[in-house]
């Protein structure tokens, strides 16, 4: 997996980094420079809000949204992963608390990336590896589906 890594960042064009690179800025804390993500409605041109429906799969490294599902049977099966993200700005009910491992029925105001197509570590979420992108303004309804896949402690 590491080498697998190692060949996809060789093959991100400098142009290609330089736009991912947007969404990233130095800080330095303590004489120690990192680098700090801005936040997605800094850094990416957005869709104006919506109200969209879908399940949530909230793991790890393979989390994805999936619009107008309707149960977590989807997990895994569309052909571009979509990251849902939740940020400062975003509403959630108090009780809204996301568990890993969890699907979860959403009806949600929100966001999409105007570019839903991105290549392999220029994209979104975990690594950059999601094409595409759903920024939560707000949750309107949410099902908690359970346990799903690998994240299932007792899998």
């Amino acid at each position: 997996m590491h080498a697998l890594f190692l060949l996809l960042a060789a093959s991100v064009s400098s142009s290609d980094r330089e736009a991912a690179d947007d969404c990233w800025t130095e800080e330095v804390v303590g004489g120690v420079t990192t680098m700090v993500h801005r936040g997605y409605r800094q850094c990416v041109d957005l869709t104006e809000p919506r109200e969209i429906s879908g399940v949530w799969v909230n793991q790890f490294e393979s989390s994805a949204f999936y619009e107008n599902a309707q149960d977590a049977t989807v997990h895994g099966s569309a052909d571009k992963r979509v990251w849902l993200d939740f940020d400062a700005i975003s509403v959630t009910p108090p009780e809204f608390e996301p568990q890993y491992g969890h699907a979860y029925q959403l009806k949600i105001v929100a966001r999409s990336a105007k570019d839903m197509d991105h290549k392999p570590l220029q994209g979104y979420g975990h690594m950059g590896l999601s094409d595409g992108l759903v920024l939560v303004d707000r949750v309107v309804e949410w099902e908690d589906l359970g346990l799903i896949g690998v994240d299932d402690p007792k899998a």
